[in-house]
């Protein structure tokens, strides 16, 4: 399951990433940075999640925000189930933040199933500096 969101960003201010992975499923969550050219630059970070609490991670400071005009930012979720039941629900919610201020256009959730155990989320943001 995947997404695609473009996004306006101010030329200051500190952008971050939040995500939050519903229904206490464990995940491993990997936040990197790709140029205007769709090639990985960076790994921003990584970790696993076991509680509903938001992991975030930080994109850019707010000097080097303007440097993301045109990259693009992609959040990948790899989601296990705690039990052996064919189907189980879940979720996975991001939020682009300025400042601490949630962007316009910035918030996505995914959700579905998690089948024969395990399955994917991948959301990505294409920044625009305005």
């Amino acid at each position: 399951m995947g997404a695609l969101r473009q996004v306006k960003i101010a030329r200051k201010g500190e952008v971050t990433v939040e995500v939050i992975v519903g229904f206490q499923k464990p995940a491993g969550i990997e936040v990197a940075l790709y140029g205007t050219d769709r090639r990985k630059e960076k790994v921003l970070g990584s970790g696993v999640s076991l509680d509903p609490i938001p992991d975030k991670f930080q994109v850019a400071p707010s000097a080097k925000a303007p440097t993301l005009d045109g990259k693009f930012v992609g959040v990948f979720v790899a989601i296990s189930s705690f039990s052996p039941v064919e189907s189980e629900p879940m979720s996975v919610t991001t939020i682009l933040r300025q400042d601490d201020v949630p962007i316009p256009g910035g918030t996505t959730t995914v959700m579905g199933s998690v089948v024969n155990g395990g399955g994917g989320v991948v959301i990505v943001y294409q920044m625009a500096v305005v």
